[in-house]
């Protein structure tokens, strides 16, 4: 009786074994083809570089993806179901988020110990429908001014937390504000918050305010981002046309294409006359050039 229990027992135990690992395979290959149908989504972080290949996965997972690997925050109201295709290796973080975002974006960033930026969030304003025409789908980015001065660690650590205070101050007032019964004085609030440009404060306190139940206010919360999204617009394609990478030249070249307007022609004709525009990109550039002037001429 015993032998025979015994057999019995290992064989139940077996046959536990040989279902759960059936499970597993069966999981694993679900898996697999799940992975295989939604696309590649491969994201590497590595000594402040953005390295990516993302053929055909969903923009909700790209989201979710970089903020795993990068460690930044990403604010949006809602995310369309875009599928997205990018390949580029050992970009800086803040162009690789742009590059790898089909929306206009504002970045939000401290300064570092090292002298440098640390990108604390993002926030994805076209998602809220706050791009309009030609600004949608266009990616941008600005960060908040570093500190120039070089100075020991624990200086910067002051300087540091003096800048956060800075910003606090500034937007502390009217932040205040915002919780006020008036509405009218909470649309006087993001007003102001909006003359700060990309406080982190001011930009978060104004993507709150979408969600005012009185429709004055998250209408001019949509302003105010609206026109800081279009402020920086310019800004950054400005700042990209100094760079020295192709690659950088290229896609501000890319988005300045699809604007109107006097400024964007007399930015793109500085950057050609300065010989900003790398050699290979001038014919480029001066295709556009004669695009927005022709655009200009029609309106």
């Amino acid at each position: 009786m015993t032998g025979r229990n015994f057999l019995w027992e290992k064989l139940f135990t077996n046959k536990i074994f040989l279902g759960i690992f059936a499970g597993v395979f069966f999981l694993f290959n679900t898996a697999v083809t799940r992975a295989g149908d939604e696309g590649l989504l491969s994201i590497q972080y590595q000594n402040s570089l953005l390295s990516v290949n993302i053929q055909g996965a969903s923009l909700y997972d790209v989201v979710q993806e970089l903020k795993r690997k990068t460690g930044v925050d990403f604010n949006y109201k809602f995310l369309p179901d875009w599928t997205i295709y990018a390949n580029f290796k050992n970009l800086t973080l803040k162009e690789g988020i742009k590059q790898t975002l089909p929306f206009s974006t504002i970045f939000v960033s401290n300064p570092s110990p090292s002298g440098g930026e640390t990108i604390q969030s993002v926030f994805i304003l076209s998602s809220l429908g706050l791009s309009s025409g030609n600004m949608q789908g266009t990616p941008l980015g600005v960060a908040l001014p570093s500190p120039k001065k070089i100075h020991p660690n624990y200086q910067r650590g002051i300087e540091h937390l003096t800048w956060q205070a800075k910003d606090a101050a500034l937007a502390y007032q009217w932040l205040l504000q915002l919780q006020d019964e008036d509405p009218l004085k909470r649309v006087e609030a993001i007003t102001q918050l909006g003359k700060l440009k990309s406080n982190f404060f001011s930009v978060k306190g104004l993507y709150l305010s979408l969600e005012d139940p009185d429709d004055r206010v998250n209408k001019a919360a949509t302003e105010s981002l609206k026109s800081l999204d279009e402020y920086n617009v310019f800004k950054s394609l400005r700042n990209e046309l100094k760079q020295t990478e192709p690659i950088i030249q290229k896609h501000a070249l890319d988005v300045i294409r699809l604007q109107e307007g006097s400024k964007w022609i007399v930015l793109l004709r500085q950057a050609i006359k300065s010989d900003q525009i790398d050699s290979s990109l001038r014919e480029f550039a001066q295709g556009i050039l004669m695009d927005l002037q022709a655009k200009s001429r029609k309106n």
